[in-house]
């Protein structure tokens, strides 16, 4: 292992587990279908003074065929407040040790903290502890003191981990929705939120729906998903993403939404994974933009361990925002320039010959996938 070959004291690995799976349910779940209850799905790294947030895992394809979005932030700042936040998770996960004499490997859950697979309600208090104390001093020692200079790009870093009782990302996305709909209404506001899956999660939806603003949502058409190629049932989840596309579609025609759209990323031998938001209030340039790991979905708010940024460039025009602005929008139009926009009719033509148990799976897809 790395451990055993570079030694502890240069290599720490540290593996989460969700309190949610224990006792009973623990061992008759296989092992495959596990982390749908839960785990650590933040994408951070960091080297020194500069931190790259993304969604990607960095397994071969995402060098290769598989569409992802990666930002990189030179800041003291936020490397030091992200290092912490790893720090944090890894307390109160397994520590990956050198092997005993005739083990692969030694797994120990670190000094103080339960077992989350056997006393899940004090993991979760002493997770919950942890959390909230590193995020109550962040919050105290990067506190805004003044007004917000036009020549100020902001960085906000959020957090969820809601089966640990901290929803600190889900309070953000609702004030966001909340302002563009308000800004929608008065000024005009257009929205593309992107993510891998089809599958946002019942809040995300209904904000959408009820917004006063125009949205967009990106997701990978089924040749693009990660699944299409894959055997046994999990080869009909491209098939099942459609149908809860539909279903979607169907619900903003009704609700009378056509500044409601969705986009598929269709790349010839390539998958897609990105996922974001980028926010144009009164310009042709995005004024702000989220970027990290969550896919807006039923998991990302209520089982995984999650974090993102919003980037808020400066608007005082200078050269140097113009040119962050225009990154970010071209990095948008790129995304639409691989993609297609569908219609209610080709989706309901698409998914008539889905076997009739699709349907029937289709709760526990939105809350597992």
């Amino acid at each position: 292992s790395l451990v055993g070959k570079h030694g502890a004291d240069r290599v720490r690995v540290s593996l989460y587990h969700t309190p949610a799976l224990s006792g009973i349910s623990k061992q008759l779940w296989p092992q495959r279908y596990n982390e749908t209850f839960g785990l650590q799905h933040i994408k951070l790294y960091m080297f020194d003074d500069d931190t790259i947030i993304s969604g990607a895992n960095l397994s071969r394809d995402y060098f290769t065929n598989r569409q992802d979005r990666y930002m990189r932030i030179k800041d003291r700042a936020l490397s030091d407040y992200f290092a912490q936040l790893v720090r944090a998770i890894s307390r109160f996960s397994f520590e990956l040790r050198n092997p005993s004499k005739g083990t692969a490997y030694d797994l120990k859950m670190n000094g103080g903290f339960a077992d989350p697979s056997r006393e899940p309600q004090t993991f979760i208090r002493q997770a919950n502890e942890v959390m909230a104390k590193l995020l109550y001093s962040a919050e105290v020692k990067h506190a805004l003191e003044g007004e917000i200079s036009p020549s100020d790009t902001l960085v906000i870093p959020t957090v969820q981990m809601n089966q640990l009782g901290i929803t600190q990302d889900q309070a953000h996305m609702d004030e966001f929705f909340q302002i563009t709909s308000k800004y929608g209404s008065l000024n005009g506001c257009r929205n593309l939120m992107a993510s891998a899956y089809f599958n946002f999660s019942d809040f995300h939806k209904e904000n959408v729906l009820s917004s006063r603003s125009r949205w967009d949502l990106l997701v990978a058409s089924p040749s693009a998903n990660g699944f299409y190629t894959a055997k046994g049932v999990s080869k009909y989840i491209p098939d099942m993403y459609s149908i809860i596309e539909y279903e979607f579609l169907r619900t903003a025609r009704k609700r009378m939404r056509g500044d409601i759209s969705v986009e598929e990323y269709a790349r010839d031998g390539w998958t897609y994974h990105g996922k974001g938001v980028w926010c144009y209030l009164d310009d042709k340039l995005p004024q702000l933009t989220m970027i990290g790991s969550p896919n807006y979905g039923y998991r990302s708010m209520y089982c995984d361990l999650e974090t993102q940024i919003t980037l808020i460039p400066a608007s005082d025009g200078s050269p140097a925002s113009r040119e962050l602005q225009m990154s970010l929008h071209q990095e948008a139009l790129f995304l639409l320039s691989h993609s297609k926009m569908v219609n209610e009719k080709e989706l309901k033509q698409r998914i008539r010959g889905s076997p009739l148990w699709l349907h029937a799976l289709k709760p526990f897809i939105l809350k597992k996938m």
